[in-house]
């Protein structure tokens, strides 16, 4: 803490004090707690609209319904082929075993036992081959159940795929749950710009010397626990190194000199000590301000004139000069001949 009117020598950005902001302090958590909530209500609302484009559209709803009827003539086809292929198994199998019985039967005369040998031999090569043929019928079978399987399966999955597609969302749910993600980003972002205001201003709270130089108001220690308003002057800043005044000069005279003049300066602390300075600023406006002024046309009348601010510039090597000290100025013009012939 600086005391300040004591000539301490302070570098620009040093903290000079600390202001307790407890509304502002309070703001900003109050902020940060909104930004989580709002963060997750865009989280919720982004998962619904990623939930609602990731649905099957109600266009889809045909080419699905198609597809489980396609899936369900498969599965009767197929159903058909297994029973077909049962009833020729089971009838290839009646006649294996009946030629089977036929064969070991013997049901021949002695007589005619040469013949029917060779009938026998025929008719036990039929069986064999109806064998075979029973056999395939078999591996028909259950070839025709695996795809009767997978046929269900299909119908299964494509059942489903039409449920959920006759459950999907509309148009307008997509737009509306898009409207809704919008609005909760555009709160979020206001949000996040308010906690960024709050914070820039709670940096504001510690009060950092502006310039090089010194603080000009004294016993600022005793201002700890006071109560300061918005816009009310904390301390002043002050570098003397170079000290500017402001000079009002009558307008009909400001032509007679240019930004660098010279200046010689007599302050009424000094009132026989000249100072010299130079011109380092005319404003580019006049302004209306009543003085006493003699002139040689209107001798001793107080009169309305316009003025234009000069600011000049002079060197405070050796600290002769105070803020708001009042003097007089002669600024250097151009020359002007003595006679015009």
């Amino acid at each position: 803490m600086f005391k300040g009117g004591d000539g301490q020598w302070i570098n620009a950005g040093t903290p000079v004090a600390q202001m307790e902001a407890v509304d502002i302090e309070n703001d900003v958590l109050t902020q940060q707690e909104q930004i989580k909530n709002q963060q997750a209500i865009v989280e919720k609302q982004q998962a619904n609209l990623n939930k609602l484009l990731a649905t099957p559209r109600k266009e889809d709803v045909e080419v699905a319904r198609q597809q489980v009827e396609v899936a369900k003539q498969d599965v009767a086809v197929a159903q058909k082929k297994l029973n077909t292929a049962i009833a020729q198994a089971d009838f290839s199998a009646r006649e294996a075993l009946r030629f089977d019985e036929l064969y070991k039967g013997g049901v021949v005369s002695r007589q005619v036992f040469e013949d029917k040998k060779r009938q026998a031999e025929t008719e036990r090569l039929n069986v064999e081959e109806n064998r075979q043929d029973v056999a395939a019928k078999q591996q028909q079978v259950e070839s025709n159940r695996s795809e009767l399987a997978t046929k269900q399966q299909t119908v299964v999955q494509r059942q489903a795929n039409l449920e959920l597609v006759l459950s999907g969302p509309y148009p307008d749910d997509i737009q509306a749950a898009r409207r809704e993600l919008e609005a909760a980003k555009a709160t979020l972002k206001r949000q996040q710009q308010q906690l960024k205001y709050d914070r820039e201003q709670l940096q504001r709270t510690q009060l950092l010397m502006p310039i090089d130089g010194y603080l000009v108001t004294s016993y600022l220690d005793q201002k700890v626990g006071s109560y300061l308003k918005q816009g009310n002057t904390f301390a002043v800043a002050e570098d003397d190194r170079n000290i500017r005044g402001e000079v009002r000069v009558a307008e009909y005279n400001i032509g007679e000199f240019n930004l660098g003049a010279s200046v010689e300066l007599k302050l009424m602390a000094y009132p026989n000590r000249p100072f010299t300075a130079k011109v380092v600023s005319i404003e580019p406006a006049a302004s209306d301000q009543h003085s006493s002024s003699t002139t040689a046309k209107e001798p001793n009348n107080t009169i309305k004139d316009r003025f234009v601010k000069v600011i000049v510039e002079m060197p405070n090597t050796d600290k002769l000069f105070k803020s708001s000290m009042t003097g007089y100025a002669k600024i250097t013009g151009s020359p002007k001949p003595v006679i015009v012939a």
